[in-house]
């Protein structure tokens, strides 16, 4: 056979297999695509929003960094708007010369640009207060669901509406309700604005409050009952960052074990923790879960915790008596 023909033979092999695998090549990047697109829409369903304006010392750097990583670590994306958010939106003059005119203060003026930013997030979403923390684990559909609660309207979880959804829509809709029922303060205007139309908005509670007040109650059964969110009442907390994640430390034990809560404190020299002391805590806190125990490590932040409660031993002392 010449090289010709061999050639020629070699081609017409060759060509439609090169042809099949382009085409499987084609259909397999249209589905990772599909796929990938899927998932960045399921990121963004995800993702809560909250606003901190810079400009005051309202909310520590502290709790900033704490609201995120607790968020963060219950599957959540994080984004803090700020005043530049709120400076995009259209009304943001209009709104500015009536807070004004109607004498709200500057700290009570954020309560109303908190909702101008977020009606500039094309996506709508789910908004939430710096004292608002989930109690509950993301999965995909878990953004989606609270994103698009009631269909996307407008949403409100709490009386002192600190977590509030809704759509692009739905949260431009409000912003334009609320320059027409300016109060002073956001909280007042908008219940004003729902008392003239009780449709207006939609009222779904389903948060848990704590005060800065601690005592066993606390941590009586029916917390474990509520698995949505909670709610910190943060006026009188000098340090809230402590408060939370002390609260939050103690509700685990309590909530996902059925066994007393044995507490140890440990607080490294320099604040860093050496192999050595993992070592030690491990062992501490093996050979109290295999006596039986559910072992709760405190270190030099939770004490701010317990200057909030009644003491820490008549924690133990309820946690172990209600078991």
């Amino acid at each position: 056979m010449s090289k010709k023909k061999q050639s020629n033979r070699f081609y017409n092999v060759s060509y439609p297999i090169a042809i099949y695998l382009m085409f499987v090549m084609l259909v397999t990047q249209k589905h990772y695509i599909t796929a990938q697109r899927s998932m960045e829409g399921n990121l963004k369903s995800s993702t809560i929003y909250s606003f901190n304006d810079q400009s005051i010392r309202k909310n520590d750097d502290r709790l900033i960094r704490t609201w995120s990583r607790v968020w963060k670590s219950f599957g959540w994306n994080t984004v803090i708007l700020s005043l530049d958010d709120a400076k995009n939106h259209l009304l943001f003059e209009e709104y500015n010369e009536r807070l004004e005119k109607a004498n709200v203060s500057w700290i009570e003026q954020q309560g109303f640009f908190r909702h101008l930013a977020m009606s500039t997030v094309k996506e709508g979403g789910l908004f939430s207060e710096l004292s608002i923390f989930p109690l509950e684990e993301v999965n995909l559909n878990d953004g989606h669901r609270y994103f698009l609660q009631n269909e996307g309207n407008f949403t409100c979880y709490d009386a002192s509406a600190s977590l509030l959804s809704g759509n692009h829509e739905e949260w431009n809709r409000i912003t334009s309700l609320l320059i027409n029922n300016i109060e002073k303060n956001a909280i007042w205007s908008f219940w004003k604005m729902r008392h003239s139309d009780p449709t207006s908005i939609i009222r779904l509670f389903k948060m848990y409050n704590v005060g800065m007040d601690v005592s066993g109650k606390e941590f009586d059964k029916n917390i474990c009952e509520h698995s949505f969110m909670v709610n910190f009442d943060l006026k009188n907390m000098k340090y809230p960052s402590s408060f939370i994640l002390s609260w939050l430390k103690i509700r685990k034990a309590r909530c996902f074990s059925n066994r007393p809560l044995m507490f140890t404190f440990f607080q490294p020299k320099h604040g860093f923790f050496s192999n050595g002391d993992r070592d030690l805590l491990e062992v501490w806190e093996d050979t109290w879960s295999e006596a039986g125990w559910e072992p709760v490590i405190l270190n030099l932040g939770n004490i701010y915790f317990t200057m909030f409660s009644l003491n820490c031993l008549k924690f133990i002392f309820h946690f172990c008596q209600t078991m």
